[in-house]
């Protein structure tokens, strides 16, 4: 490969990363609930939701949860999620949500 080519891979994978960064101009982070939290308002999380360290995360009815694709809410070694009419949701028709998972001890 010569000089030439290898200029033109480089410049053809800066405008592809270029154009992911535009795309999607969110940027997925992660959510970690250490402390009791209530969500009263409809949430839209940009990546997955931890609940740890013994904390409580607790949904109000009616609230709407919209996950990005494949994201996942994980309710960690005694910690508890309490949610009750609440619904949860992918953002989009083709964007799967990842489901709520409980890992050791953890109670949903």
């Amino acid at each position: 490969m010569n000089k030439s080519t290898k200029f033109s891979h480089i410049a053809t994978l800066i405008v592809f990363i270029m154009t992911i960064g535009i795309s999607n101009s969110i940027i997925a982070q992660d959510i970690h609930i250490n402390t009791n939290t209530t969500w009263s308002t409809n949430q839209n999380p940009t990546g997955n939701v931890f609940v740890e360290n013994g904390a409580t995360l607790t949904i109000l009815s009616g609230v709407i949860v919209t996950m990005p694709i494949y994201s996942y809410i994980m309710v960690r070694v005694e910690s508890k999620l309490v949610a009750n009419g609440v619904i949860f949701t992918g953002n989009g028709t083709s964007s799967p949500f990842g489901g709520i998972l409980a890992s050791g001890y953890g109670n949903i």
